[in-house]
């Protein structure tokens, strides 16, 4: 279990002494962290199952700021996973114990696994057990209204974005003014509709599925 800095109440030194891995941006592990991890697993035990998989919302490394400091808490292989909302009722529960019991436990040297688990600020560790993954699963709706305020699957007016917090004093969200989350109807050619969540400013969405 990680240790809390007495004075801070941040998970104490992950690596206590040890060299760190070398960083890489936290989009780039996160993307390698889905389709060498999370999606082998998906497909294994769910074929066919409709999602989308992405790195948005609080997070440094959402727009690319993160650095070496940031690894300290909050940062490291984690993703969101969009189902459709009745998939996210009946399947979301057995695709989080999946990769709970499944993932590797280390990912380029980082660890999947975040303790405390549950906690408002989380740290990677090794472990030897279950994974405390932080793969939230969700669907576009439920997340967005909780994000940001509004539905984007329905499109953003003028003043969903004005009314829209780009700090929050709790769950901290940037909100690029691009942000686009669209739907195309299933054709010839792509038999499911796609989704599509992205932003000028990141390449947030690796996988169209839905």
């Amino acid at each position: 279990m990680a240790g809390l800095d007495q004075l801070t109440g941040v998970p104490d030194d992950p690596y206590r002494g040890r060299m760190p891995p070398r960083f890489l941006p936290g989009l780039q592990l996160c993307r390698l962290f889905y389709t060498e991890a999370v999606r082998p697993l998906l497909e294994q035990a769910f074929p066919g199952l409709r999602h989308a998989a992405a790195r948005v919302g609080p997070g440094s490394e959402v727009l690319g700021f993160d650095g070496e400091r940031s690894v300290d808490h909050d940062w490291g292989p984690r993703l969101e996973l969009f189902l459709p909302a009745g998939d996210v009722t009946g399947y979301g529960e057995e695709v989080s114990a999946l990769l709970a019991a499944r993932l590797p436990r280390q990912i380029l040297d980082w660890p999947p696994h975040f303790e405390p688990p549950g906690a408002r600020v989380r740290i990677m560790r090794v472990t030897s057990g279950p994974v405390a993954h932080r793969v939230h699963i969700t669907d576009v709706a439920s997340w967005s209204v909780g994000q940001l305020g509004f539905d984007a699957c329905a499109g953003m007016r003028d003043l969903d974005w004005l009314a829209g917090p780009t700090r929050s004093s709790t769950r901290p969200v940037s909100l690029p003014r691009s942000l686009t989350v669209s739907t195309t109807p299933p054709s010839p050619r792509c038999p499911r509709s796609a989704l599509s969540i992205s932003s000028s400013t990141a390449p947030m969405c690796w996988s169209s599925r839905i």
